[in-house]
């Protein structure tokens, strides 16, 4: 079964499309809603927040207004917080991530933190 939603809201799917092209991939909460004010003539908090769930219905974005502690930030892209939460689970699936493991990082006590972890997991 398919959403139905006001067609003015393609205007904000399109600048979040645009901020992850740019490797933008959060925005705190208040951004989304000025972007969207701006973008969009909506006054209305409530009427953004409507969208916001709707899009992350959808899985557009991430945001979880019913969380206080994770209600201020909007994740544009996703997959973003997927590799991210992928790097912390297994170092050695994150390419960024090995790069910390061996030898860009200076600290000698983190670096064998991040060994250990490589190691035992």
């Amino acid at each position: 079964m398919e959403k139905e939603y006001p067609l003015v809201w393609l205007l904000m799917l399109e600048w979040i499309r645009h901020e992850v092209s740019q490797n933008r991939c959060k925005v705190t909460r208040q951004e989304f809603i000025e972007e969207a004010k701006n973008r969009l003539k909506i006054v209305e908090d409530a009427e953004i927040e409507k969208m916001m769930h709707f899009f992350h219905d959808t899985g557009e974005i991430l945001w979880f207004g019913e969380h206080k502690n994770m209600r201020d930030v909007v994740i544009l892209h996703p997959d973003w917080l997927l590799r991210a939460v992928a790097c912390l689970v297994s170092v050695k699936l994150c390419g960024d991530c090995m790069k910390l493991c061996t030898g860009s990082i200076k600290d000698a006590q983190e670096k064998k933190a991040w060994r250990t972890l490589i190691e035992t997991g």
